[in-house]
């Protein structure tokens, strides 16, 4: 018996340290790093992502114990991106990125023609948007899918796929009031990096009538709304009474008298008596009131810009800029609304409900 007492204690004693551990909390610096430098850094809690910051930088990180395990991700522009762990252990984390690819294999197109054009405009492509996504300002861009030569209303355009991650404080909404000079300054950047220099390598191969940027952008769209509950507390509430509580008395007891006077001798002792008390006990007490929830919430709206230029658009300009005017755009909102429009654009381009 004595034997098993003691198996039965340590396993005990085992089990509260066991326990102690996974319910600790340790907080901590960890240095996060990335080749090449400048990756983005976000949290990824469930489905929900975090913005942590951009490499290098140094993370306050919150486990519940040392065998805790957050996941995190990485992403720069032009490079896959990852996803890693770090534990309550770990001090320092050092991300390498791999470069990716832009351009579409040929043997993906099944038109002959297409695949011939595609396999003459490969290192353009690599080139140009490996160049372009080093001058990350004011717009940070990123090409969301390779790129290819494909037909539009019968003719061959090289298409380019841009995502928009961050854009200036004046574009982190767009509505109809901006979208205008959104589409121009975006064209600015896109127009220098992209579409004009894949423009000039395109003049070199025979077939290709002229570029298409298809841009997507998610952005914060802010909403608010107020809502009702029941909000209640439970309190410890005075009840009042009588009680019993003990007085010390000089006279507690009279057992003799003095010979002298015959007056009773008195001794001092602790006596019980009745008394009122405001507070003789406490009870629970239920609290109820009506309050109003506001709350801001921030959804990802979606907006989309398409930018299309044929050859002769882009005719012997030295710059972007140059060129706007020659060139359709036009850019819709999450539910395909117009929000602006520039220029003349392919039926086949432009949203249905604008047709």
């Amino acid at each position: 018996m004595l034997g098993h007492w003691r198996v039965s204690a340590l396993l005990g004693l085992a089990w509260v340290l066991f326990t102690e551990q996974l319910c600790a909390q340790v907080a901590k610096d960890i240095r996060i790093e990335s080749q090449p430098p400048g990756a983005t850094i976000e949290l990824l809690v469930g489905t929900k992502r975090e913005l942590i910051g951009q490499t290098p930088l140094t993370y306050h990180a919150e486990f519940h114990s040392e065998i805790s395990v957050l996941r995190l991700s990485a992403a720069k522009p032009g490079y896959l991106a990852r996803e890693f762990e770090l534990t309550g252990k770990d001090d320092h984390a050092m991300i390498e990125l791999q470069e990716r690819s832009f351009a579409a294999s040929p043997a993906e197109l099944n038109d002959p023609e297409l695949r011939k054009m595609q396999e003459q405009m490969v290192a353009a492509i690599e080139k140009v948007i490996r160049d372009a996504l080093k001058e990350q300002s004011p717009f940070e861009v990123d090409v969301a899918k390779n790129i290819a030569v494909q037909r539009i209303d019968g003719s061959a355009y090289l298409v380019v796929p841009v995502s928009v991650g961050h854009a200036p404080a004046d574009y982190r909404q767009v509505s109809a009031g901006n979208a205008p000079a959104f589409l121009a300054d975006l064209w600015s950047q896109l127009g220098e990096g992209f579409a004009l220099p894949l423009m000039q390598a395109a003049r070199k191969v025979k077939g290709i009538n002229g570029i298409v940027l298809d841009v997507d952008y998610s952005h914060a769209q802010p909403g608010f709304s107020a809502g009702l509950r029941m909000k209640s507390n439970v309190e410890m509430e005075c009840q009042p009474g009588t009680k019993m509580e003990q007085e010390w008395d000089p006279c507690a007891t009279q057992n003799e008298t003095y010979e002298v006077t015959g007056l009773p001798k008195c001794k001092g002792g602790y006596v019980t008596s009745m008394v009122f008390d405001p507070c003789a006990s406490k009870a629970p007490v239920t609290h109820t009131a009506l309050a109003i929830d506001p709350t801001v919430s921030f959804a990802q709206a979606k907006s989309k810009a398409r930018y299309f230029g044929n050859l002769q658009a882009f005719g012997t300009a030295a710059h972007a800029k140059d060129m706007y005017e020659q060139i359709g755009a036009v850019l819709t909102g999450e539910d395909g609304s117009v929000l602006a429009r520039h220029g003349d654009l392919p039926a086949s381009l432009v949203p249905s409900n604008t047709n």
